[in-house]
């Protein structure tokens, strides 16, 4: 979702009342403008609302309005501010993530159909250029994908022969390609393209109003319903009712859940020289490294420009964007030695499928009437098209070979390990919340911005380019991540699910709907930082007693522990209270929660004990002394006292030393789980703490 452009250097924060853009970098597409268009100002109807004025949304705007469709446009700022404006236009149907792989995912029925969509794309684009008279640099050209160096020729032969089993004419198997340097050996890849995105909007967006179509920029869709007649609710108050209502934004603000745990989100970037003209052969260069690199020519009379982009990274995990920038241009300097000076940098985020494919089709949350676009992996550019054609099909009634494979609902069975492995990095974010920011607040530059602790709070704080501190939480609106700050893009961006956000909180890109909220206010009282100390050492508590749970688990299968205390425990005190006839199963729930909940409480005991850092083996050796306390003191203490448990264990003289060495191990995760994520502020912080 586009919503806000962000200052040039040195400005004020008037960038609030000009945002055309939901990126800070400029790429070479951007000296190319759509011109503005008016704000929705009324309420309004429509065969089709598309909200999104992306390739995706235009081309499918372009496509219904081809057909007679009464259409209205939304962007929540200026058309092709989003990432279609960051793309470096690569037409491809030489997928990036490889035939094979497709084939192993969806078949070789689904690998065929993916092919054909793409193929079908480029010639859509190229149909449209040529009947609406568009100037875009359309151009053909032969792909070619070379090896990196961890890869075999073998990777090749395998990919040529599914390209050849799935109907791609024309590949072949050369001995290299023909660039400036040496590649080895390569494939050939015949009809692809390159095209200026921008320019190519441009015309759509003229077309679409020549057909009786209506587009909106500085309007933010705020809400959709679906039924016979959705709507589409705005930020100002207006509300447009429709037959049809097609959600083609970047990062989907609806439904909430349903897509976005199937996609996550990647940064790349671009760096684009000057290249004297006939240097390089006009084509598309692509390479198997992981990230792997793209290139391509830009051509405009004698200006000659070579792009280059990869580098790409998990957004929000890395904040390194110079050192991307510059491993790029020494990549290409090495390779393409008459390449001159750096003209444009810039980086945009592309959203990868669990599958590799984008979702077109129905709205899977069950929304009568509502379609999405979204999961461009890396082909922005021919899944916006392929969202036009396949979209104007559905809404027909027409039957589309690729409805299936790009089916929002669908499920992937053969791609459960990948899903899997992306939900995991997202459910891993969620321990940002225990780790503590050591960032000093007074340390951020003009013009950047931090993480930093206040409390149990994560603020994010931005020092403007006048020095300015603007302040928010930190917490991701969506689905409650924490936020990194990104210098190159000048955001906040959530790894979970790829929601940005402007420097002063205002969304930028979805699947968040609403701003970061307030941050807590600075207290001046002296700090009380037992509080943090409570929930760092009760969570230190449950991971240890995860990890005595698994030993205790080992002992027992070994056969040197019998009925495990905790159940022992919990059953002798129900006894005691005159309650006997339990199912088991009741017994085992209450011994589950009294072992965790005494774990956690033993393990906030001791976060209020710990006082300073102490490193891993003196931590980890004063923990195993605090779990050998607990131990003596319930198994030599209360526990016999209650008459719950005989002491000394005469009759399984194992059980002592299991369980002693149970609580040794829990006492060390505990004591190291602390010492590593106990708050420890210099005296400078104080202030910032409440």
């Amino acid at each position: 979702m586009l919503l806000v452009r962000l200052p040039k250097r040195g400005t004020d924060l008037a960038w609030l009342r000009c945002m055309d853009s939901s990126e800070w970098t400029r790429s070479l597409w951007k000296e190319d403008s759509l011109g503005s268009r008016p704000p929705l100002g009324a309420s309004e109807t429509c065969d089709v609302c598309v909200v999104g004025g992306g390739i995706a949304g235009l081309t499918t705007a372009y496509r219904l309005a081809s057909e007679g469709k009464r259409v209205i446009v939304l962007d929540a700022h200026g058309f092709g501010g989003g990432e279609t404006g960051q793309t470096t236009a690569h037409l491809a149907s030489a997928l990036d993530d490889r035939f094979t792989e497709l084939q192993r995912l969806h078949g070789e029925r689904g690998a065929r159909l993916a092919y054909e969509s793409h193929a079908h794309a480029i010639d859509e684009i190229e149909s449209i250029a040529q009947r609406e008279s568009i100037d875009c640099h359309f151009q053909r050209l032969t792909g070619y994908l070379f090896l990196g160096p961890e890869h075999t020729r073998k990777l090749l032969e395998d990919e040529l022969e599914v390209a050849k089993r799935i109907g791609f004419a024309g590949v072949e198997l050369l001995a290299r390609a023909p660039a400036s340097f040496e590649t080895g050996p390569c494939l050939a890849f015949p009809r692809q393209g390159r095209f200026h995105p921008l320019r190519y909007l441009r015309g759509l967006a003229a077309a679409i109003e020549q057909r009786g179509g209506t587009l909106h920029g500085e309007t933010l869709a705020k809400e959709v319903s679906g039924g016979t007649t959705p709507k589409v609710r705005t930020s100002a108050g207006c509300e447009v009712r429709a037959g049809a209502v097609v959600i083609a934004t970047n990062g989907l603000f609806h439904p909430r859940i349903a897509v976005h745990s199937k996609q996550a989100p990647y940064r790349t970037y671009v760096v684009a020289f000057r290249i004297p003209k006939d240097s390089l052969p006009d084509a598309l260069y692509w390479d198997t490294s992981d990230p792997y690199h793209y290139i391509r020519l830009e051509i405009e009379g004698a200006d000659c420009r070579l792009i280059v982009g990869g580098e790409d990274h998990r957004s929000g995990k890395a904040n390194d964007a110079e050192e991307r920038y510059g491993r790029l241009e020494r990549w290409t300097r090495v390779r393409f030695p008459r390449v001159e000076a750096v003209t444009h940098r810039w980086s945009g985020q592309v959203l990868e499928p669990f599958d590799y494919l984008a979702f077109i089709g129905k709205d899977p949350s069950g929304e009568r009437n509502v379609y999405i676009a979204t999961g461009d992996s890396g082909h922005g550019m021919t899944h916006g098209t392929i969202a036009g054609i396949l979209l104007a099909d559905l809404m027909a009634g027409r039957t589309n070979p690729w409805s299936e494979i790009y089916d929002p609902s669908r499920k992937t069975v053969r791609a459960a390990r990948e899903y899997v492995h992306d939900n995991v990095e997202v459910a891993a974010e969620y321990a940002e919340w225990l780790k503590p920011e050591t960032f000093r607040p007074e340390a951020i530059a003009a013009g950047e911005g931090a993480v930093v602790q206040r409390g149990l709070h994560k603020v994010a704080l931005y020092r403007d380019p006048q020095g300015q501190v603007h302040e928010r939480s930190a917490v991701c609106t969506h689905l409650g991540c924490i936020v990194a700050w990104n210098s190159d893009a000048k955001s906040w961006d959530c790894a979970c699910h790829g929601s940005r956000f402007a420097p002063t909180g205002e969304v930028l890109n979805g699947p968040a709907q609403t701003p970061l909220a307030a941050a807590p206010p600075p207290k001046t009282k002296t700090p009380r930082r037992w509080t943090r100390s409570i929930g760092v050492g009760a969570a230190g508590g449950a991971v240890a007693t995860f990890a005595m749970s698994l030993l205790l688990f080992g002992v027992k299968r070994l056969g040197l522990l019998g009925e495990v205390p905790p159940r022992k425990i919990v059953r002798g005190l129900r006894r005691r209270a005159g309650i006997f006839a339990l199912p088991r199963s009741a017994d085992n729930a209450a011994a589950l929660a009294a072992h965790w909940g005494f774990g956690m409480a033993t393990g906030a005991v001791y976060g209020l004990l710990h006082r300073r850092r102490a490193g891993i083996l003196p931590a980890s050796l004063t923990g195993a002394g605090y779990g050998a306390a607990v131990w003596a003191t319930s198994y030599y203490g209360w526990v016999p006292a209650l008459g719950i448990m005989r002491a000394p264990h005469r009759d399984r003289p194992f059980r002592p030393a299991s369980m002693m060495a149970g609580h040794l191990l829990f006492g060390s995760v505990l004591g190291t789980f602390v010492d590593r994520f106990a708050q420890h502020r210099p005296p400078a912080l104080d202030k910032f703490a409440p």
